[in-house]
């Protein structure tokens, strides 16, 4: 993902929003009883959007909750099992993230 962060802070809680660009890399396999299987790998773009809150607990550290929205391109694909199949493929995101974070004082900042 590629994404900017926007914000407000207060006291030692940051609540944000954020959006971006968003990129995967993906393999769909397709399976059809007695025909067998295909698989097709291929790169997505989307966008996402999400918001998220950190809060500062001590000196250098803090913790932050985040959820995204990621929503890929739709796509057709053509599986070859015996005969082309052709299937839309539309893929969303729900992804939710905690992060426990230091920052390291004394370099210059």
């Amino acid at each position: 993902m590629f994404t900017g962060r926007l914000g407000i802070a207060w006291s030692n809680v940051l609540a944000y929003v954020t959006g971006g660009g968003a990129w995967v890399h993906t393999s769909h396999t397709f399976t059809a009883p007695l025909l067998g299987s295909a698989t097709v790998d291929a790169d997505r773009w989307g966008w996402t959007i999400g918001g998220g809150l950190e809060f500062g607990f001590a000196q250098n550290w803090s913790l932050a909750l985040q959820y995204n929205l990621i929503h890929l391109d739709e796509r057709s694909t053509n599986f070859t099992v015996q005969n082309p199949i052709t299937v839309n493929i539309d893929q969303k995101v729900n992804l939710a993230t905690a992060r426990l974070n230091y920052r390291f004082s004394g370099m210059g900042y």
